[in-house]
């Protein structure tokens, strides 16, 4: 599965998260009820097992799950977030998500 995952967020009062496969655009699982307003920052762990979102609220929720259970492993509102792969609204300090051991 990876490199053909791709997720998408919605803009909406109550977004959705959806993820699906590149190449035959199967939808694996939708994702909702967390993110209010809009997602607009989505990335995978380097193994595709996690996904972290960020939504436009002020301060920002991010959130980071297990998708293919639907399980939110950890869900914050922060104001700056430390991570490789969210460079914009979130601000990035470069710390590689590959380093946040989740047990």
């Amino acid at each position: 599965m990876t490199g053909d995952l791709i997720a998408t967020g919605e803009l909406a009062d109550q977004p959705k998260i959806h993820i699906w496969n590149s190449r035959n655009l199967d939808n694996y699982v939708v994702l909702k009820g967390l993110h209010k307003r809009g997602v607009h920052l989505l990335a995978f762990s380097n193994n595709d097992e996690y996904l972290v979102t960020c939504g436009l609220n002020r301060p920002s929720p991010v959130i980071i799950y297990e998708w293919k259970h639907s399980l939110v492993l950890v869900s914050v509102s922060v104001r700056v977030i430390f991570s490789s792969f969210i460079d914009n609204e979130c601000n990035t300090r470069h710390i590689p998500f590959a380093r946040l051991q989740l047990r």
